[in-house]
């Protein structure tokens, strides 16, 4: 049974027009129809197009937003690449971005499901938008996204830099607005929303050129490293909470866990026949910046011996694709790691923010004794953080 298209599930979604013009970065556009074919809205996607080539729309009502998608990954597997998604601020909003993401997910076959399949969340700009949950309980809910509530873009006051991410059941991806008021060639309003594919920048060999094409991503990589040296080998750089006398108390940090973007570099690289210390020198010491030699080598070796966990990490990619595929995780991670930036050396305690937001609510005051105080304090940490 063929799977039907996401925008099926959308009929009556004002922003449902879908063409994917997929085209190469860096090379002059060429348009490939690479939509879902057999849809049974062709009609209705055509009656769209129609009426809004007839609509004289005015040069502010024509203002394209590009959108990156990147890291789009279901089912443990990811997107060929990353992607350029072109949107009408006056006709499209935050809706259409999953849409067009799901087509891309549909066309590389990366999930049999459709965005109506599961409950699913979307952040922008450090707003949180929901999906399914209207339908679920009949009820008003706050910031609901849906085919009747697109969340259009000239109501959310956009900038260049704003940043998104879609986590699901079925797919994730992050977003940024990379371009507010992109000045796109002469293009026909119905060409919208517009979806390019983006070649990778770097070669399919183990070498550095993906850091190296930027001196300022590696002099930051190996500052950070420089940095988090020093605050993971401090004595009192973390607070910890003691279970015995259920008090806070300054420690030496401990190492964080492994992720599983982490190992998934790791096992592209190991899939790809790739040794550890040339991969070190490549690609490892510039995006695992948490991490020491010894420690990725002890992980390396740990992950090769247990085969079973690398069968699904890039299994219907080839050795050259594996390659750009770790190559393109491994600046996304260390982008995402200077982004949060190396933990304060000398850290404030916990309980200073938990007890402006305890004021802030009124469930503390100067009235009380410091036994008490603390005793509430100690509770509204333990359950909120």
């Amino acid at each position: 049974m063929t799977s039907s298209s996401p925008i099926k599930q959308a009929e009556n979604c004002p922003s449902s027009n879908s063409i994917n013009d997929v085209a190469v970065e860096g090379e002059p556009q060429k348009k490939t129809d690479n939509s879902i074919t057999d849809s049974p809205t062709e009609a209705k996607k055509m009656t769209k197009q129609e009426a809004l080539s007839s609509v004289d729309l005015s040069a502010d009502d024509k203002t394209v937003c590009r959108f990156l998608i990147q890291n789009i990954q279901a089912r443990s597997e990811h997107a060929k690449s990353n992607y350029h998604v072109d949107l009408l601020v006056s006709q499209h909003g935050l809706f259409d971005i999953v849409l067009q993401v799901w087509e891309i997910l549909m066309n590389e076959s990366l999930t049999q499901d459709l965005y109506t399949s599961h409950l699913w969340s979307l952040q922008f700009n450090k707003v949180r938008y929901s999906y399914g949950w209207r339908r679920c309980s009949g009820a008003t809910v706050k910031n609901h996204l849906d085919e009747e509530s697109i969340i259009p873009l000239k109501d959310l006051n956009v900038s260049t830099g704003q940043k998104g991410h879609f986590n699901g059941e079925s797919a994730s991806f992050d977003f940024v607005l990379v371009d507010a008021d992109y000045k796109h060639p002469a293009a026909a309003v119905d060409e919208y929303p517009k979806t390019t594919a983006l070649a990778a920048s770097f070669t399919s060999d183990l070498s550095n050129d993906w850091i190296h094409s930027n001196a300022g991503l590696e002099q930051a990589a190996l500052e950070f490293r420089k940095n988090y040296k020093e605050y993971i080998q401090g004595d009192q750089n973390e607070w910890r909470h003691d279970r015995q006398t259920y008090e806070f108390v300054l420690c030496k940090p401990e190492s964080p866990r492994w992720t599983h973007e982490e190992e998934t570099i790791m096992g592209l690289l190991l899939r790809a026949g790739c040794k550890f210390v040339k991969s070190w020198k490549s690609v490892l010491q510039y995006t695992l910046v948490h991490r020491a030699q010894t420690a990725a080598s002890g992980q390396w070796y740990k992950l090769q011996r247990e085969a079973y966990r690398l069968e699904y990490i890039g299994r219907n990619l080839d050795t050259e694709a594996r390659m750009v595929l770790a190559k393109r995780l491994a600046k996304s991670h260390l982008e995402s790691a200077l982004e949060q930036g190396v933990p304060p050396t000398s850290p404030p305690h916990p309980f200073i923010k938990t007890e402006e937001v305890c004021r802030k609510r009124g469930l503390i005051d100067d009235g009380m004794s410091p036994e008490t105080k603390r005793h509430k304090l100690q509770n509204y940490h333990a359950l909120f953080g």
